[in-house]
């Protein structure tokens, strides 16, 4: 196994198994990534029956997509390290769709909100352990020049788990109410297990077992700061006025910098520092992070958009966020043939820039603005995503050492969630004030009446523009911190 420098850190360079597996693996691994983002998109759109079936209040419901988001937060770099140790990432993925199945059925009947969201958090714990091997199994077998389509396909199926939880999701709760969405969740989850099982998609050799001990402590601490964290912008988010969630944050600021400190004495650490001597590795995660931040804006405030100032139903608003999947899934497919002539810093930086401009586009949205207008705005950030996702997930875990992948996978999977978890808190807590002042809260918790809307919407909008305008200047912080990872090299594949 050869070794290439990058930077001022040593990564390795893979020796791929046999063509045959690839693309076995590429199959595998994706019907699992497809189900868990999918599973995260499609349970929004159910809240509202939710509430009605068990009678909670919104801020009650909010927690069946915390108890999914919060384990698959905190637990995926564990996971990242556990099937680093073992060396056998196949098991470690099925055990996670294991626990999808068993999650989304007992999901399907839970008999009171309680056990359901005890139920999610089995989902959630599943879903840290398919994401913890799905772009280092990616990583591992494929050749460098094969690396980046790989990585597209893995983009597209990321925007076809948006598009299929939007789309299908609608319509199987305007039809049958919310429970046969995880029906649906465990049939795929259980078909995939199957498939894993049986297919021998990836060889039980693709890493050497190594016979070492786990970092206890360093998993302890890591779990409790990213949960300290998660949560504190969870209630920021909430109530920017909450005294738990300004001490949550601080507090896991403390429990993340002990967790340095285990790392840098740690024998066997469950985050290897020199990890963090690569330019590449962090300012591409770091990027990774300022994009889901500025994303998730979108994600979070057009499905209002859509249904307060346009007046369209929950499927129609699914249907119409459409075209940001496709431009998503193109330009990924587009990238892997861009990568032949362009580096994975000129690929991710001008995927920034899109994103930046989808912003501002969003931020020009008035009460009475035409879908075209909408439209616009969604090409452009799923343009940018294509082009970043691919060559910045490549090129990131392409510095990392074989015997890390999973663990740098993890990490990278963490700031992406952690910007998720920021983007919408900081979405939810701009937008929340232009909503209370038009007097529209309320009505978010339940089906909207466009026609009890007349002559706030003004205001409703007016409260979205400062919200993009900030996931604007999120955007441009993204461009920079791109640019900062450096130019690379020109050989394709290589970060």
């Amino acid at each position: 196994m050869a070794v290439k420098h990058n930077g001022n850190h040593s990564a390795t360079e893979f020796h791929p198994p046999e063509t045959s597996h690839r693309w076995h693996v590429l199959g595998a691994v994706e019907i699992g990534n497809f189900l868990v983002y999918m599973d995260s998109f499609v349970v929004t759109l159910a809240l509202p029956w939710m509430m009605r079936e068990f009678e909670v209040p919104v801020t009650s419901v909010k927690w069946v997509v915390v108890a999914y988001l919060l384990p698959l937060t905190v637990m995926v770099l564990t996971a990242g390290r556990i099937a680093d140790m073992v060396g056998l990432r196949r098991p470690v993925t099925l055990a996670g769709m294991i626990l999808l199945t068993m999650g989304s059925g007992l999901c399907f009947i839970a008999p009171t909100f309680g056990a359901l969201v005890a139920f999610r958090v089995v989902q959630g714990l599943g879903g840290a352990l398919v994401l913890c091997t799905v772009m280092s199994s990616i990583t591992y077998v494929f050749p460098a020049e094969q690396r980046t389509l790989a990585m597209s396909i893995n983009a597209s199926v990321l925007a076809l788990g948006q598009v299929t939880g939007l789309v299908l999701g609608g319509f199987l709760i305007g039809r049958c109410g919310w429970r046969p969405v995880f029906l649906l969740i465990a049939v795929f989850s259980m078909v995939s297990t199957v498939l894993l099982f049986f297919l021998k998609s990836q060889p039980t050799h693709v890493m050497e077992k190594r016979n070492v001990s786990f970092d206890w402590a360093g998993s302890i601490f890591s779990i409790l700061g990213i949960g300290a964290l998660f949560m504190g912008f969870d209630r920021l988010g909430e109530n920017l006025n909450s005294s738990l969630g300004y001490a949550l944050i601080p507090a896991g600021l403390i429990l993340m910098i002990v967790f340095v400190f285990i790392e840098r004495s740690a024998r066997t650490p469950l985050l290897d520092p020199s990890l963090f001597q690569s330019r590449v590795f962090v300012f591409g995660s770091s990027a990774a992070g300022m994009y889901f931040i500025a994303a998730v804006a979108c994600y979070f405030m057009m499905p209002f958009y859509l249904q307060v100032a346009m007046g369209h139903s929950p499927l129609k608003a699914g249907i119409l966020m459409v075209p940001m999947s496709l431009a998503l899934t193109g330009s990924s497919f587009l990238t892997s043939r861009l990568a032949r002539r362009f580096t994975p810093f000129s690929l991710s930086t001008a995927g920034m820039f899109l994103v930046f401009a989808s912003m501002v586009c969003f931020s020009t949205l008035t009460a009475n603005s035409n879908w075209s207008h909408v439209a616009l705005g969604l090409v452009l950030l799923g343009a940018g995503g294509g082009l970043f996702h691919p060559s910045t997930n490549s090129s990131v875990l392409s510095s990392a050492p074989a015997g890390s992948l999973s663990t740098a996978n993890g990490y990278l999977s963490t700031t992406r969630t952690m910007g998720q978890v920021i983007g919408a808190a900081l979405a939810a807590q701009l937008l929340r004030g232009g909503l209370d002042q038009a007097g529209l809260l309320e009505n978010l918790g339940g089906p909207l009446d466009p026609s009890t809307l007349a002559g706030n919407l003004s205001a409703y909008t007016h409260a979205q523009t400062g919200a993009f305008r900030v996931a604007a200047v999120v955007a441009a912080a993204g461009i920079l911190i791109s640019m900062l990872r450096g130019r690379g090299n020109r050989k394709p594949g290589n970060p």
